[in-house]
């Protein structure tokens, strides 16, 4: 054999680069770890109601949902508010408004941008028309201008007049699917004998990376998942709607190119109009960043932040209650470049409703295959409850 003889010069750590050992640190990093807290804080609230109704201190899974369909009852008795939908001159009797349900003839109206107080003599709720009689007490007629607050002060009627017109509120019906969610991790015999810096070829050190990207998975689904059942197949299959989908009603603060203290206490008031005492704000980076510079530093009453469930949490006392202000990665995934989203929810009114509790099964692979494959399923989906009482702002 001939000799292997090196050039004649000192001997450096390239002489033999294929026979240096590596220095690699046993730890693994992991990015974007905990991305989903509107998740796990539904989740433990969920659990925590499980363990009081069963009168337990705590417990780790719950099964509160028998019925791949669940429906809760809902009933709004409105408000005592109407918004004109244009302009009326001082002589005009039939307003056209945005909700006419809630007026009946004999009620009083006062326009709180003239001080005029009207008298409702009918209401056709086909085309949302208020016909009245104009400057019904001591403040004459005047133009009534597009969009005017219209307030029901209450009702009279003359002596001896026959009962009024009844009201009855109909009981409105909701519902979302529970979703099966499913994820999985394999490894050849021949890779998990294989040596691997990081113990990588561990399936438990697998089970992990991939309970995270399925939590991030169900987080996604839980804000802008849309409700369908799908049926063309063998068997069913279900989508939970998110919270994107619940709130679609006028419960919007809109603040793009333009956020300031006043929106947000807008936004703050909007969200308590209905009830409530405590609201939880989830905000993306760019919201967060927004009201850092914007609103924390003009609010007198802010309450120091706080870890709860392993978040954490900044607290503020706003009109109408006390609100709590979460950073949620997620939401990032859906706004563009500098732009920013926030949903403010009351988390007692959110539930989150499991079929099949979260498992890993094992061994899962086909017959003969020489390998290993766990799978983790559940089986969930989102509740939530009177719409109303939350709202999404926008930058």
């Amino acid at each position: 054999m001939a000799l292997n003889i090196a050039s004649r010069s000192a001997y450096d750590s390239n002489t033999q680069s294929t026979l240096v050992k590596r220095q690699v640190e046993e730890k693994v990093y992991r990015l974007l770890a905990d991305i989903a807290p509107f998740v796990n804080l539904t989740r433990m609230i969920s659990h925590q109601r499980a363990a009081k109704i069963q009168k337990k201190t705590k417990t780790k899974q719950i099964i509160n949902c028998s019925n791949p369909k669940f429906e809760w009852l809902e009933k709004d008795i409105g408000t005592p508010v109407a918004y004109a939908k244009a302009a009326y001159a001082a002589n005009v009797a039939d307003i056209v408004v945005d909700e006419a349900d809630f007026f009946t003839a004999g009620d009083l109206i006062f326009v709180v941008s003239t001080g005029e107080q009207m008298l409702v003599t009918v209401v056709t709720t086909a085309t949302k028309t208020l016909t009245v009689t104009r400057g019904y007490g001591t403040v004459a007629a005047a133009a009534i201008p597009d969009d005017a607050k219209l307030i029901l002060l209450g009702n009279c009627f003359e002596e001896g007049s026959a009962a009024t017109t009844p009201k009855s509120f109909i009981t409105g019906e909701a519902y979302n699917y529970t979703q099966i969610f499913k994820d999985a991790v394999e490894i050849t015999r021949t890779g998990k004998q294989t040596d691997h810096y990081g113990n990588v070829q561990d399936l438990q050190h697998q089970r992990k990376d991939v309970w995270e990207t399925f939590l991030q998975a169900r987080a996604r689904q839980y804000w802008f998942g849309q409700k369908r059942i799908d049926t063309s197949g063998t068997h069913p299959k279900r989508i939970t709607g998110g919270v994107n989908e619940f709130l679609t009603g006028g419960n919007l603060q809109d603040c793009t190119g333009s956020f300031t203290y006043s929106k947000f206490m807008d936004f703050a008031e909007m969200l308590f109009i209905h009830g409530g005492s405590e609201k939880t704000l989830f905000v993306d980076s760019e919201l967060n960043k927004a009201i850092q510079m914007e609103v924390l530093s003009k609010c007198q009453y802010q309450i120091e932040g706080k870890e709860e469930y392993g978040i954490d949490i900044t607290k503020l006392k706003v009109p109408g209650g006390t609100m709590k202000i979460i950073l949620d990665r997620t939401l990032g995934y859906f706004v563009n470049n500098g732009e920013g989203l926030g949903f403010g929810l009351e988390l007692d009114l959110i539930e989150e409703m499991v079929m099949e509790p979260d498992t890993w099964e094992e061994n899962v692979q086909l017959p003969g295959v020489d390998g290993k494959k766990d799978q983790i399923l559940g089986e969930a989906g989102l509740k939530l409850r009177l719409p109303k009482r939350h709202g999404k702002i926008i930058l």
